[in-house]
């Protein structure tokens, strides 16, 4: 069913449920500049529409933390955001409208890696791996860049958290493993160390959201949070 349609069976499933996980969005900047006017009616409009139905359920809500952009130091949810792609700034805007509610919990999520029934390589991992792992020739570029990840197993284990800790609610968390914090060319030469292949970096291209920093996570570590799956796993 399309979400965008706000059906009678839509409301009627949100307004039975416990708790709701809005995941429907265009993710990433290249495919949200390629569609500009769907970015903003489902990343952004379609979440503030949300936002105003919701009763009392818990809402779990997961941001990127590409909106932090380029930052010096490490980045804590008190850091200034600085979304500077349209994907960051609707999604960033979505997490302004949730954070008005008092059930909801925001998550600024790390660059997801690992395997699924359908999986998306184009990620930063699931891609390095996957043309390492084919013996061809890694190019990276931005390889100064800083990043952080989380396995899809954490980040699943993360989004099921809140539930059994209304403490969490009215609250935005970093979500990403921080023993990964590395950058681009370390993130490589530890991939092909894992899996073989060779790797140069480029300059004829970057990065349209900047994403430049070395994020922690301890606020979310602080209420009882592990991550569990490394970069060789």
């Amino acid at each position: 069913q399309d979400v965008t349609h706000w059906s009678k069976e839509l409301h009627e499933a949100i307004n039975r449920a416990d708790a709701v996980y809005p995941l429907a969005a265009l993710v990433g900047a290249p495919l949200c500049d390629k569609f500009h006017d769907k970015t903003i009616s489902l990343n952004q409009i379609w979440q503030e529409t949300l936002v105003g139905i919701l009763h009392n359920q818990i809402c779990v809500y997961p941001n990127t933390n590409s909106a932090y952009g380029s930052v010096e130091g490490i980045c804590t949810e008190e850091t200034p955001i600085n979304p500077l792609s349209l994907y960051a700034k609707t999604k960033q805007a979505a997490e302004d409208a949730h954070m008005t509610r008092k059930r909801s919990v925001c998550y600024r999520l790390a660059t997801v890696f690992g395997s699924s029934p359908r999986p998306r390589t184009d990620l930063l991992i699931n891609n390095l791996v996957g043309v390492a792992s084919q013996k061809k020739p890694v190019e990276i570029f931005d390889g100064q860049f800083r990043r952080n990840y989380i396995h899809i197993d954490d980040l699943i284990n993360a989004l099921t958290f809140p539930l059994a800790r209304q403490e969490m609610c009215g609250s935005t968390y970093n979500v990403g493993n921080d023993s990964l914090n590395m950058t681009k060319g370390d993130l490589i030469k530890e991939i092909c160390r894992l899996v073989g292949g060779t790797w140069s970096e480029v300059d004829n291209r970057t990065d349209p959201d900047k994403r430049d920093y070395e994020v922690s996570s301890q606020k979310i570590y602080d209420v009882g949070f592990r991550c569990t799956r490394n970069l060789e796993y």
